[in-house]
């Protein structure tokens, strides 16, 4: 089968796209990470100046972040098992791991059938 330059540049936009979410996916947990950690050091100074009220509010907070923070990591954790496999522009691999399987990556129905999964 023969992919023209536009299939390429579909694929390769498509990976460029999922790798700046990935990016920006780390950077997120990144600054989470900073704020949780700066959360519990004020939580403590809080603590030791008496200050309950603001100490309250601020472990609201720091939950709040810790919760979203542990989201991100298990939908990113199950992202990297998951690979997405783009039927319509099957790789050379694909096309000769479907052929020795018996099915047809050029047939519409396959595909469709394929896609429903």
């Amino acid at each position: 089968q023969v992919y023209s330059q536009d299939d390429h540049l579909d694929q390769r936009n498509s990976q460029q796209q999922q790798q700046q979410q990935q990016q920006q996916q780390q950077q997120l947990l990144s600054n989470e990470e900073r704020d949780i950690i700066m959360g519990k050091r004020l939580i403590q100074m809080y603590q030791e100046r008496d200050m309950l009220e603001e100490k309250a509010q601020l472990e609201k907070s720091v939950q709040a972040a810790i919760t979203h923070r542990n989201a991100i990591a298990k939908q990113k954790k199950k992202q990297s098992h998951a690979k997405f496999l783009d039927f319509r522009n099957p790789t050379e691999e694909m096309v000769e791991s479907a052929k020795s399987m018996g099915v047809d990556l050029g047939d519409e129905s396959v595909l469709e059938y394929l896609e429903r999964l």
